[in-house]
């Protein structure tokens, strides 16, 4: 048994949908549950490894060698002209020239 959802949240249409891929995975050889978990587990797991999650685990460690008054205005900078465009973006999904033109943003 595999739940799809719960009406009217999910259309019959979407519901349909959803069966037929279950139906594909089955025809494959996998299991939907699993495949199912296994996403969910991938998604939980990019959102643990956001850029803000990494920026302010940096921060907290350079917090041992740097000044107070440095600290916050490090992380006031940060929060202004990063996290607004990265801070949701799981680190590995960020591009170089996406990082880049971040950067030329906060530089002007």
């Amino acid at each position: 048994m595999l739940a799809l959802g719960v009406f009217p949240d999910v259309s019959l249409s979407e519901a349909r949908e959803l069966r037929d891929n279950a139906r594909v995975l089955i025809r494959k050889g996998r299991d939907p549950t699993k495949q199912r978990k296994a996403e969910k587990a991938s998604r939980a797991e990019a959102g643990a490894n956001t850029f803000e999650v990494v920026a302010r685990e940096w921060h907290a460690q350079r917090a041992k060698a740097l000044e107070a008054s440095t600290l916050r205005g490090t992380m006031a900078r940060i929060e202004k002209h990063l996290f607004p465009w990265l801070g949701t973006k799981p680190i590995g999904a960020i591009s170089v020239p996406e990082l880049l033109a971040v950067l030329r943003r906060a530089e002007a």
